[in-house]
């Protein structure tokens, strides 16, 4: 009986050491364990942490890189936008140079006995700068007769001195550059000449012979006065009661001109378009020659494109995205004004100004292939912000990803404040103007939208 107690006692004994051993094992192993996980924890905390950084690296790295190309995109807009206006520069001096190369030779034929060379008279001078204020280009010979009656004239009456003098003035106001003084708020100002000329002009109205003439002169300082500050509705107004002082068919083709932009600058369409369209009727009845070219006269055919130009551009602004039939006019007038520009003379650069608004009146009435390939046409010439608009609105209506992305690529060379916004808003339509705005959001300081230009006042409209 004992040595069985002892037997299973033995037993038992040996069971629960090796249980022990086996515990002691077991928990051993999950030391082990918790530890070998406390290492490779700490290992992938430490490489998650250097695949972060490195993630940050390359993220940091890919922003320098596109900020990189993003400014390279720019500088070379940059470089490409010098390059096209040293080009057109280059050709309007090549045109004026020819322009003034014929006024010589006009002038030695009619210096030489064989021109049967005329004395200088106040008639012919003041034909002659009638005819400049009106819009007209000055030749030498003009110049010449003006200078010659001011300088021996004995007994030429004061009417006719200030308005020869008023002449002179506004031709080397034109000759040193064009450029106004700015006043000490900072707006632009007439010289004291151009002031002067001004003045002058103001008193020659007072004689009825020279009164339209003299308004007409007095009026196109008016405009370079109120283009130079932006087309200030309240510097247009003066323009616009300045010329209703003489009767509406005595105002010049470029009186009706500076008419239009000043009201289109301000946001009128319809009077601009009226005005336009007042110029393109009067110009209709006289072909263009590319003779004539500069020349300022009826027959200058870069007189000519302005009013097609901007009569087209205008149908396009007060058309409705319905109506076809008028957006079909533009078309038509924005097509003769690129013909006009290229028998004037215009290098290449110059007359897809004009196909630049042809595309917009093919957006606006929904031609949006023809928008598109006529975008694609004038991108290839020349790069310019509306046209930019139209590639990327088309290729949005054809699912054209590709051209959209690099319009807008190309727009974020643009600053917001470039564009038009009151007037771009009516070119590309209702159907498009909300498009419009969330694309300007891409250009330079895109998130704030440019502020429009208040109509002129109605008061104005009825002059």
């Amino acid at each position: 009986m004992a040595s069985d107690e002892d037997t299973l006692t033995a037993v038992l004994d040996r069971d629960q050491r090796s249980f022990r051993r086996v515990l002691i094992a077991g928990i051993v192993m999950i030391v082990v364990m918790l530890l070998l996980g406390g290492i490779l924890a700490a290992q992938n905390f430490a490489a998650e942490r250097r695949l972060s950084a490195m993630a940050n690296e390359v993220a940091f790295a890919n922003a320098n890189i596109r900020d990189v190309e993003k400014k390279a995109r720019f500088e070379a807009h940059r470089l490409r936008q010098a390059a096209d206006n040293a080009a057109i520069a280059d050709s309007r001096r090549t045109m004026e140079n020819r322009a003034a190369f014929e006024d010589i030779r006009t002038l030695i034929e009619a210096s030489s006995p064989a021109g049967g060379a005329t004395e200088a008279s106040p008639g012919l001078a003041l034909e002659a700068a009638s005819a400049y204020l009106q819009g007209r280009r000055l030749p030498l010979v003009g110049e010449r007769t003006i200078r010659s009656v001011l300088a021996g004239a004995t007994g030429l009456d004061a009417p006719t001195t200030d308005i020869l003098t008023a002449v002179e003035q506004m031709r080397r106001f034109d000759k040193a550059g064009a450029q106004l003084r700015e006043d000490a708020d900072g707006k632009s100002a007439l010289t004291p000449e151009l002031d002067d000329a001004a003045t002058r002009l103001e008193r020659a109205a007072g004689t009825p012979a020279l009164r339209e003439a003299a308004v007409l002169g007095r009026a196109r300082i008016d405009y370079i006065l109120a283009s130079a500050n932006s087309f200030d509705r309240a510097k247009c107004e003066v323009m616009f009661k300045r010329a209703g002082a003489i009767a509406r068919t005595a105002w010049s083709i470029q009186l009706l001109l500076n008419r239009a932009e000043c009201w289109r600058k301000n946001g009128d369409s319809v009077n601009a378009n009226t005005e336009f369209n007042a110029a393109v009727r009067r110009l209709a009845a006289t072909p263009a020659s590319p003779d004539q070219a500069l020349s300022g006269s009826d027959a200058d055919p870069l007189l000519q494109y302005q009013a097609y130009h901007g009569r087209g551009t205008t149908r396009i602004a007060v058309s409705q995205d319905n109506e076809r039939d008028k957006l079909k006019l533009a078309q038509d007038d924005l097509r003769k004004a690129a013909e006009l520009r290229k028998l004037g003379g215009q290098s290449e650069l110059e007359v897809v100004g004009s196909l630049e608004n042809l595309g917009l009146a093919y957006l606006h009435a929904g031609q949006y292939a023809e928008a598109a390939a006529n975008a694609a046409d004038v991108a290839r010439v020349r790069s310019l912000g509306w046209n930019e608009v139209v590639r990327a609105l088309a290729a949005r209506e054809l699912k054209d990803e590709t051209t959209a992305a690099a319009a807008r690529e190309n727009l974020q060379n643009y600053r917001r404040t470039e564009f038009n916004e009151c007037e771009l808003k009516k070119l590309v339509g209702a159907r498009q103007e909300a498009a419009l705005f969330d694309l300007l959001k891409v250009t330079r300081g895109g998130e704030t939208a440019a502020p429009c230009t208040s109509p002129a006042a109605t008061a104005a409209r009825k002059s």
